[in-house]
């Protein structure tokens, strides 16, 4: 089992067209010369991880370039063309003058001049809306571009994109509208977190009935994972006491889940997961503190810790083994509990990772949903935080 990262939520920023053109010499213009170098000043600021130092230098470094190459492209700005008013925006966003750069590229959008980037321009002006916390705004854009490049693969990323902006508002009813729309253009990745959104609306059986439509509309490698889908989200609501065993723990005996708000969150020691899922287990304690157990959960897939690969000669033992080392060397002080066989992740609705599952203190199912970690805003993680919260009390 794989973590699928569908990279839905990437910023147009970084995937504009603007940029392969940037990097001909046959289409090169001041203004994309400029957003290129800027481009290249923000991949510095991802690289710079963890370390501090490194990313506020970088953040500095690319404010200050930012704001010299608007300023003086800014004073050019009657004689730009359409596409460079579109880099003007960008990279006035870049040095924080959001409302501006907003601004130029809605000039961009409504300029007469015929080009066949005009759906890319427009959906730049959306992703920067959104990155402006205005889904409202972005969301009257997206309807026109709707209207005006309806084959456009941009429109979709669009659509997809508003829909999770509104979910991340935990707006559950614009967010399910759009992704709804984004599922109708052909997007089948936008299925979970409708489905999700769905369920937050208390409208279950709406909730299975697109699960059951992406079964039938889906590309077959899709179908035993949507049918899976259906299946969980069949039983939210219900009683899971009798699911809800372990085979092993790390350490052993295991938790006390006696009225506790019970969280699985699934991933696999060789799997990249491994240590965003303990850090969203720390954030599930901080949140709720004693009125809830995290465990990580999986079970025995006879890989190997340390390659990642199939390996026959792992056993269950040895796979305790590789997880209590990994646990020593996070020096994370909590649980991995292990199912039985993989059809026992499944039966959680487990079939990309990361997948969190919530039960209640009553043993309910609550919530059921796997993450995308591509999602910049960490808008999973907001939606689970209010279950978590109504399961508290």
């Amino acid at each position: 089992m794989k973590s699928v990262s569908t990279k839905l939520f990437a910023s147009f920023l970084a995937l504009t067209l603007g940029v392969a053109l940037a990097q001909s010499s046959a289409f090169a213009s001041e203004a994309s010369e400029a957003h290129k170098a800027a481009l290249e000043l923000k991949a510095a600021i991802k690289k710079a991880g963890s370390d501090e130092a490194a990313r506020t230098a970088a953040q500095t470094a690319l404010k200050d370039f930012a704001k010299s190459k608007a300023d003086i492209l800014q004073e050019k700005r009657g004689s730009l063309t359409k596409l460079d008013l579109m880099y003007l925006g960008l990279i006035q966003c870049m040095a924080g003058n959001n409302d501006t750069g907003i601004e130029t590229l809605r000039v961009a959008v409504e300029k007469k001049e015929e080009t066949k980037y005009g759906a890319n321009i427009h959906a730049n002006l959306v992703q920067a809306l959104l990155d402006a916390n205005q889904p409202d705004g972005a969301a009257v854009e997206v309807d026109k571009m709707l209207a005006l490049y309806t084959e456009a693969k941009e429109v979709k990323i669009a659509v997809m994109n508003l829909g999770m902006a509104y979910r991340g508002a935990l707006n559950f009813e614009k967010s399910a509208h759009w992704l709804q729309k984004a599922f109708d253009l052909g997007d089948m990745n936008a299925t979970k977190p409708l489905v999700n959104d769905l369920l937050m609306l208390g409208k279950q059986e709406a909730a299975v009935a697109a699960a059951q439509l992406a079964i039938e509309k889906g590309v077959p490698q899709q179908k035993d994972d949507m049918q899976t889908l259906k299946d969980i989200t069949e039983k939210i609501g219900s009683d899971v006491t009798e699911q809800l065993k372990f085979d092993a723990f790390v350490p052993s005996g295991g938790p006390d889940m006696t009225d506790k708000v019970v969280v699985l969150i699934f991933s696999h020691g060789s799997a990249k997961t491994f240590k965003v899922c303990l850090k969203l287990c720390d954030k599930v304690k901080k949140l709720l503190a004693d009125d809830v157990v995290p465990i990580l959960t999986t079970t025995y897939y006879k890989k190997n810790f340390e390659s990642g690969k199939i390996d026959d000669s792992v056993t269950p033992e040895m796979e305790r083994d590789f997880g209590a080392k990994l646990v020593d060397q996070e020096n994370w002080r909590g649980w991995m509990g292990y199912l039985k066989d993989e059809a026992a992740t499944k039966a959680w609705g487990v079939s990309a990772l990361p997948h969190v599952v919530i039960v209640s203190k009553d043993r309910k199912l609550l919530f059921a949903h796997t993450f995308d970690l591509s999602d910049r805003g960490d808008r999973d993680w907001a939606v689970m935080q209010k279950v978590l919260e109504s399961a508290a009390k």
